[in-house]
């Protein structure tokens, strides 16, 4: 592993740095940028411990975010689709062209009330995928951190 990765020196310090991106997400006063920034931070983070998972265990790169995409029922791959569009614009060109991932803004809106008054709320973020499915994004986080949890408990790893 490189020397220059600050204090992760391993796929289990890199998964403690997506926990701690999912606890800065998770926070209930965030403003839209904290908000963007912590998941943004979760999703770099979660796609690449793949990639030091291999080159720690020998194993293919693919197998593994193969055997992680069915931990978690098919988002690994979405937030793979995340952290590249992000990184590079857009997809990588491999696939036709196509919408796959959308973030919403997690921004106040008025909703009528029971009584007929009009409330605040703050929307959650979500993306929606290539199919057109709304997929929370506190949701993809969670499930894409218990399976990375799983996968590396289970070869003991972390």
């Amino acid at each position: 592993m490189s020397k220059y990765a600050f204090s992760v020196k391993n796929s289990a310090a890199l998964l403690a740095k997506a926990k701690h991106d999912a606890e800065r997400f998770n926070r209930p006063n965030n403003n839209a940028i904290a908000w963007s920034y912590a998941a943004i931070d979760f999703i770099q983070t979660a796609w690449h411990i793949g990639d030091w998972i291999s080159k720690e265990s020998g194993q293919p790169l693919s197998q593994v975010r193969q055997d992680i995409d069915e931990l978690c029922n098919g988002s690994f791959f979405l937030v793979g689709d995340l952290a590249n569009g992000q990184k590079h614009w857009q997809r990588d060109g491999k696939n036709p062209p196509q919408i796959v991932a959308k973030t919403s803004a997690p921004a106040p809106r008025m909703r009528p009330s029971l009584l007929g008054m009009a409330t605040n709320y703050r929307e959650s973020p979500f993306v929606i995928d290539s199919t057109g499915k709304k997929i929370y994004a506190q949701i993809l986080i969670q499930d894409t951190l218990r399976a990375l949890e799983k996968y590396m408990s289970d070869r003991g790893i972390a």
